[in-house]
């Protein structure tokens, strides 16, 4: 019976090692994370009034979470995209949108993970559950709370404009989202998830 050589399990390990590194590199090179969220066409800065200073939010807390993370203020990329966040470790707030607390639907987004795969603030968003709640504090240091009443997930490029600030009605909510699925390669935006989940939540106090 042959038995491999010491030398050549060594260059076999390496070897996997390589491509698992080179495969590491590329997949964040290539990840796009200001690709993530498509925004309704009718948002845009020009049609929404802009909010007081004070009322902008500062911090998102899930509680059930073990989440307290500071709030970026993102706008718009090239495609009508929702800008990302650009630390993961924080949630981003479209600042074109409803302010959380204020009449419609207010959108916040966190990074599921980043391209070297570390989880990012929403990475277990997916855990949360109805009733829960999510506390968002203004610069002014004011805590609006609402409540978990819905988590669904959608195809990357099907999510509903209801969740999106789109809505019929002008109740108080937020909409949290976030990568799911599986990794995938989109030609126009480099690599991305194949679903987006997305958690609804209505005012409490």
């Amino acid at each position: 019976m042959r038995h491999r050589s010491p030398v050549w399990l060594a260059v076999g390990g390496m070897l996997v090692g390589a491509l698992v590194f080179v495969s590491t590199i590329l997949r964040t090179v290539a990840y796009s994370p200001e690709a993530e969220v498509i925004v309704p066409p009718t948002t845009t800065p020009s049609s929404i009034p802009a909010p007081l200073p004070g009322e902008y939010p500062a911090r998102l807390a899930i509680p059930s979470l073990n989440i307290d993370a500071a709030v970026q203020h993102l706008g718009l990329v090239a495609g009508n995209r929702m800008q990302a966040p650009a630390g993961f470790a924080d949630a981003g707030w479209f600042k074109y949108g409803t302010v959380p607390g204020e009449p419609g639907t207010a959108v916040m987004y966190g990074h599921y993970d980043n391209g070297l795969g570390l989880p990012g603030v929403f990475k277990h968003l997916s855990d949360i559950q109805i009733g829960d709640l999510v506390i968002a504090t203004t610069k002014d240091g004011e805590k609006r709370t609402f409540r978990v009443v819905s988590k669904q997930t959608y195809p990357y490029q099907a999510v509903p404009q209801s969740v999106l600030g789109e809505t019929s009605d002008d109740a108080p909510r937020i909409s949290l989202i976030t990568c799911a699925g599986k990794g995938i390669r989109d030609d126009s935006i480099g690599f991305t998830y194949d679903e987006r989940l997305v958690v609804m939540t209505e005012l409490v106090s």
